[in-house]
Order: C-alpha cells, then sequence, then structure tokens
C-alpha cells in the first residue's frame, strides 16, 4: 500500500522541506515578490500547460461543483480570472500559497486562500478535491514523495492534476536564493507509487515539461496520456480572448 503519511521530525526529507519552505518565505517577504503571479495569469497558465479546457472538462464532470485547486498560486491573478471566466464555470476554484500576499483580498478573496504548502495542504480535507493546477510551484519542492502522498490524500478518486514548468533535464537553479527547480523524474514516480496513473509531454518552444496525473477510481477509459493529448491550446487561446471580449 502506498505511504500517505508525512515524513517525521528530524528526518532528512522533513527538513529539506523546512528549509526550502523558510528560504521561500523570507524572499517572499524580502522582495514581496513583484513577479510572485502578479503577471502570470490565466493566459500564461493556457499556454505553459498546453491547453486546459479538456482537463477542466473532465474535472467538472468528475463531480457537479468540484474544488478545482491552484497549488502555488502567489497573488491568485490566474486563479481569479479563471474564477471569473467562462472556462472556469461549474467549478469552485480555490488556492494555495506559502503566505497570504496583500493581493488576495482583492483577487479571488482571503477566504478562498489556505496558506500551506504542496507537501502538507494542510486545512484541506481529504478527498475533498477534484482537480488541482499548478505552474512553477511544485517543481521547486524538495521532497517529491510528499507531494504525491498529499496529492492523493486530497484529491476525490479519478481525481487529476496539471502541473507544469519542470526543469528541463538536470536540477536548475531557482529564483529563490538556495532553491531549485526540479526535473519531473522524480515527481512521476513518486506519483506512479502512490498508484496513479501519469503521463509527460517533454519541453518544447512553447513550454518546459508537463506532468498529468490521475488518481484511481475514476470514469474507466479515461488515461492521463489520452487527456493530456487531447487539448488544443491555439484553441484554448483563441477562445480565452473571443470569451474574455465578449466579457
Amino acid at each position: 500500500m502506498a505511504r500517505t503519511e508525512i515524513p517525521g521530525k528530524n528526518t532528512p526529507e522533513r527538513n529539506a522541506i523546512a528549509a526550502q519552505l523558510l528560504k521561500s518565505r523570507k524572499f517572499d517577504l524580502n522582495k514581496e515578490h513583484v513577479n510572485y503571479g502578479d503577471n502570470s495569469g490565466l493566459y500564461q497558465y493556457i499556454a505553459k500547460l498546453m491547453g486546459v479546457t479538456e482537463f477542466l472538462k473532465y474535472v467538472r464532470e468528475l463531480e457537479k461543483g468540484g474544488v478545482m485547486l491552484d497549488i502555488g498560486a502567489g497573488t491568485t491573478n490566474a486563479a481569479s480570472q479563471l474564477a471569473n471566466h467562462p472556462f472556469g464555470e461549474g467549478l469552485d476554484i480555490r488556492a494555495t500559497s506559502l503566505r497570504r500576499h496583500k493581493l488576495v483580498g482583492s483577487r479571488l478573496g482571503n477566504e478562498r486562500m489556505i496558506k500551506t504548502s504542496a507537501e502538507r495542504l494542510a486545512g484541506i480535507e481529504d478527498e475533498s478535491v477534484s482537480g488541482i493546477i499548478g505552474f512553477s510551484s511544485i517543481s521547486y519542492s524538495a521532497s517529491p514523495d510528499s507531494v504525491a502522498r498529499s496529492f492523493n490524500r486530497v484529491l476525490v478518486k479519478g481525481g487529476v492534476a496539471k502541473m507544469g514548468e519542470f526543469a528541463d533535464g538536470e536540477r536548475a537553479v531557482g529564483n529563490t536564493p538556495g532553491s531549485h527547480r526540479y526535473p519531473p523524474d522524480e515527481f512521476v514516480q513518486a506519483f506512479r507509487t502512490q498508484g496513479f496513473d501519469v503521463a509527460m509531454m517533454p519541453r518544447n518552444y512553447w513550454h518546459l515539461p508537463i506532468m498529468l496525473s490521475i488518481k484511481p477510481g475514476g470514469p474507466e477509459g479515461v488515461t492521463a496520456q489520452g487527456l493530456l493529448e487531447a487539448e488544443d491550446f491555439l484553441q484554448d487561446l483563441r477562445d480565452y480572448h473571443d470569451l474574455s471580449n465578449a466579457a
């Protein structure tokens, strides 16, 4: 059976997580992190994740009014735009961040944002989330195993996660001092250990590696690879502009 518990205190894994989160929070406080979600909106999510509408359609059909969680949402700019765009219709958009940025209140709203890390997702109930999305978030985690365990805990049966901006090949130096962006291999293995069906899309001109994972127990015949390949991101971008202009 896959592990679901978080690593114990004073273990190397727990200490690595704590050190990374401390550095990230200090950097945010010192720099006010002006690019921390401010310039990343729904448009960037569509482009960097090579489309989102088929992914969101799956989440919507999995559970009526299901929770769609944006992990590492920063100022919640993208989550707020999704919640107020036809793309997000029928979904309960929530978000997490390492700290509560002052802009959250005027964007998604403080009541819809939980201050926690991807390794724990503290404050989120078991099997309460239908979909998880993230861009340049879990790729900075020092513990892919902890991320996979926490996702497994909070996702409903058949729940799906689509994550982007992993390092391409070797570990890359991150934006936060002392942090690194990790390649997807360790995350793929960690999620598969938890029983997820996992598919990868390698880097191309538009994006860094993308990972889509589906928790067991969902609709028959749906695969991670099929869902990943079903997107038409250029059509998504056209629809995004058309629907935004019509609003």
